[in-house]
């Protein structure tokens, strides 16, 4: 506080040639706010190579086993990429569908697993399945995604909006016109990757 005047914030603008650092004396008292915008990671174009991979899941052949759903792709769930034994999970589910987990928004544990999931209208806080069309998931860098649906209603219970929340430090999602988002189904089940591998091995033998 007695030497302010020795102190200064350089801003430096990456990927502009010749360009002059911005220099802010004594910051501590000037500036008052610091914002770190999340969204700004949408417009990122991130390089295929350093994306992350997703662990490889024990597909099946077909989807002769009872106990086996169609496995949707992450980047296109209109695209069926196999089958997938998920055990008892899958008994008796008519219309299920399962997902790979290619974010963290369920938890850093559940990436790389999957999500069942089945045509249903969400109530406040299902775990959905959504398709956006006008923005992408900063977690996955997909349209599609895995979230919680929180809707915003008026008196009358029409949606005028939706957050998709996470159950972890992933920032939401906030849809403002709901013709924006399409809820592909409602989350029954999360399984994990480790689980799956267990319930291959099992089939296995």
């Amino acid at each position: 506080r007695d030497r302010t005047s020795e102190f200064w914030l350089y801003v430096v603008e990456v990927g502009l040639q010749d360009s002059e650092p911005i220099r802010i004396q004594d910051p501590a008292t000037r500036v008052k706010q610091y914002f770190f915008d999340s969204g700004w990671r949408v417009a990122d174009e991130v390089d295929a190579t350093s994306e992350r991979r997703l662990p490889e899941l024990p597909l099946l052949e077909d989807g002769g086993d009872p106990s086996s759903v169609p496995l949707c792709d992450w980047r296109d769930p209109t695209m069926e990429i196999g089958w997938i034994d998920v055990g008892d999970a899958g008994d008796h589910l008519a219309d299920t569908s399962a997902i790979q987990i290619a974010g963290e928004a369920l938890g850093i544990s559940m990436r790389g697993g999957v999500v069942l999931f089945s045509p249903a209208t969400p109530q406040d806080h299902d775990w959905v399945v959504v398709s956006l069309r006008e923005q992408v998931d900063p977690d996955t860098g997909s349209t599609t995604c895995v979230r919680l649906w929180v809707p915003e209603t008026d008196i009358n219970n029409t949606l005028l909006g939706v957050r998709l929340q996470s159950d972890s430090a992933v920032p939401p999602i906030t849809i403002e016109n709901p013709g924006d988002v399409e809820v592909l189904g409602v989350v029954t089940r999360q399984l994990r990757i480790d689980a799956l591998r267990d319930i291959a091995g099992t089939s296995d033998s």
